[in-house]
């Protein structure tokens, strides 16, 4: 079933708002239309992750690398990397139906990165973002607040393990 895209356009403009109020550097977390979102800011970089948590079956995660009002995962050449304890993650992409880009996970390799990387994720003391080989920006996520991402790794399921059920 497809929302329409006013719909998506307003919630959108909610969780943006709602994270412009956060704490700097804390996660928060928040559901909507099937969207299970994950979000800390520390003011130069913004960094979400959207997981499909019951939108659709076929819908893939997204996340968003926002510094300088630029998202670094949506340019087209693909030259973001994520390092989490000394380990790069980078990931193949696609685009959904609205031509935004997301994660592709629908097999095992890409699954499996996709897995490691959230588990890192919800333990991060430290997120590092590259772009083409330079540092673009880090954020130092508040340890109180990795309590908002312990349902992560069950929301944020790869598309390969949801057809597995």
């Amino acid at each position: 079933m497809a929302i329409p895209l006013r719909s998506s356009a307003a919630f959108l403009a909610f969780v943006i708002s709602a994270s412009a109020l956060a704490a700097p550097s804390a996660w928060q977390g928040g559901f909507g239309q099937g969207w299970q979102e994950y979000s800390v800011s520390n003011g130069k970089v913004n960094f979400r992750i959207a997981c499909n948590e019951a939108f659709n079956e076929t819908s893939e995660h997204s996340i968003e690398v926002t510094v300088n009002e630029t998202d670094l995962f949506a340019q087209k050449d693909n030259r973001l990397a994520i390092v989490i304890n000394g380990k790069s993650y980078a990931f193949n992409r696609g685009a959904n139906e609205y031509g935004f880009p997301n994660v592709i996970t629908s097999n095992r390799n890409d699954a499996d990165n996709w897995k490691e990387f959230i588990a890192a994720v919800s333990r991060a003391s430290r997120i590092e973002f590259y772009y083409d080989g330079k540092k673009a920006a880090e954020i130092k996520p508040e340890k109180s607040s990795l309590k908002e991402l312990k349902f992560m790794e069950e929301s944020c399921k790869p598309l390969s393990d949801k057809s597995d059920n």
